[in-house]
């Protein structure tokens, strides 16, 4: 192309050059000329042309690569924008009922309710440390059942139980008719419900198998007992003591449970939350390098729907061929840019979490601190306060008969006192 407007310039000057030196052309020379002029200027003008087309494919080029979409964005955006629900169905439905009733039972835990208490429902469980009777009696008045041929199953007495899985395959949002899910099954010969085993796990390593007896003192009222005599009995230094030590234990309780019921309500499967969140497994790629994305996973747990936020990129074969052919680097820019994004909210969650430690931890220290209070109690009961100083006591008539004599006598000589003696001898001692 630059050759041909260095040819278009040199013939335009010959043809000025050779009209000028001309002084009459030929008219085929003219036409000739005319001729040469048309097809320069039709190169021209389809240089120009072809310069345009460069152009507008090149700005749409560039307009493509802004407006392109990152792919599966749509998958990414609807999992991260309403996986909230599912947290807080998370929260509000399983974790803090579970914890308040666990403290319910425990502030509550009277003879009266001792066949409904928790630990009946914990020592039904059946285990390799009792012969399996169908029923015994373990106190008076208490007894409780156990399947006599009870098939393997999840164990309540490992902490694999709870944390093993990411979700519990029998999950209370799908029921199961193959395995105990309530304490009323326990003379079956089904297996535990993997859910039902990790509370029970959870009931054991946190003492409410084995819960303090609490005196009955709801049912004062119910004996005929007016509202001044309990008034009274409620603020005796005794039960005043009592109550304190009871819900410090208590409280302190709350701590541990509400952590292991934190990782149990995370595991427990929500009926269609993956459906909604559009949770699927991994594509795979064929041997044509055509993407065959994965089949959706209709019901999941919220903590499934989180592991597959985090590893829908790294586990996925199909990412990897999304990122090979996305030759726009902003595509890959904005890939990117939602990473970094989830990674920021990746350590708002682990904040949360190391919240949870420090709680724990502080609650570990300030009840270590409790033989340490009791020792204090047992110095502060060693301790005499001074007592202040008892009045003197008022002397008796006798003593100041006395005093009146010992008076007389140093103020008298011995005649003088003799006389006296004699007037006393013979009229009496009276002072009138």
């Amino acid at each position: 192309m630059k050759k041909l407007n260095q040819q278009v310039v040199k013939f335009i000057a010959i043809s000025f050059l050779w009209i000028s030196s001309a002084p009459v052309a030929r008219a085929d020379s003219v036409q000739l000329l005319l001729t040469q002029i048309r097809d320069a200027t039709q190169a021209t003008a389809k240089y120009v042309n072809t310069i345009l087309t460069n152009l507008q494919s090149t700005g749409k080029q560039v307009l493509d690569a802004l407006t392109v979409a990152t792919p599966e964005i749509d998958n990414v955006t609807k999992a991260n924008t309403q996986i909230g629900s599912g947290i807080s169905k998370q929260q509000s439905e399983y974790e803090l009922p579970l914890t308040q009733t666990a403290i319910r039972d425990i502030l509550t835990n009277t003879t009266d309710n001792l066949q409904t208490a928790p630990q009946t429902k914990l020592l039904s469980l059946p285990g390799p440390d009792f012969p399996p009777y169908k029923n015994y009696k373990i106190g008076p008045n208490l007894s409780v059942s156990s399947p006599a041929n009870s098939s393997q199953g999840p164990s309540p007495f490992s902490l694999d139980t709870l944390i093993g899985k990411i979700a519990f395959p029998d999950g209370s949002a799908q029921g199961n008719n193959d395995c105990q899910s309530a304490p009323g099954q326990a003379s079956s010969n089904k297996p535990l419900c993997q859910s039902y085993a990790a509370q029970g796990f959870i009931g054991y390593v946190s003492g409410l198998s084995n819960p303090p007896i609490v005196p009955s003192f709801n049912t004062l009222k119910t004996k005929g007992i007016g509202e001044d005599p309990v008034e009274e009995f409620r603020n005796s230094v005794k039960v005043q003591n009592y109550l304190a030590e009871l819900r410090s234990y208590t409280s302190a309780q709350s701590v541990g449970l509400n952590n292991f019921y934190h990782l149990y309500a995370g595991r427990v499967i929500q009926t269609g939350l993956g459906k909604t969140l559009n949770v699927h497994k991994f594509g795979t790629v064929d041997a044509k390098g055509k993407i065959i994305p994965g089949e959706v996973i209709a019901d999941v747990s919220p903590l499934q729907a989180e592991e597959y936020l985090a590893k829908r990129r790294v586990y996925d074969p199909a990412w990897y061929k999304n990122m090979e052919s996305a030759t726009s680097p902003l595509t890959l820019a904005r890939e990117t840019l939602y990473v970094l994004a989830e990674i920021r909210l990746e350590l708002f969650r682990i904040r949360m979490e190391n919240e949870r430690l420090l709680s724990t931890m502080s609650a570990m220290e300030l009840q270590s601190l409790k033989s340490q209070k009791a020792l204090l109690d047992q110095q502060a009961s060693t301790i005499e306060l001074p007592k202040p100083p008892s009045p003197a006591p008022a002397p008796s008539q006798n003593q100041n008969n006395t005093q009146e004599q010992q008076q007389q006598q140093s103020l008298t000589t011995p005649e003088q006192q003799s006389q006296i003696a004699e007037l006393q001898k013979k009229y009496g001692t009276g002072t009138g």
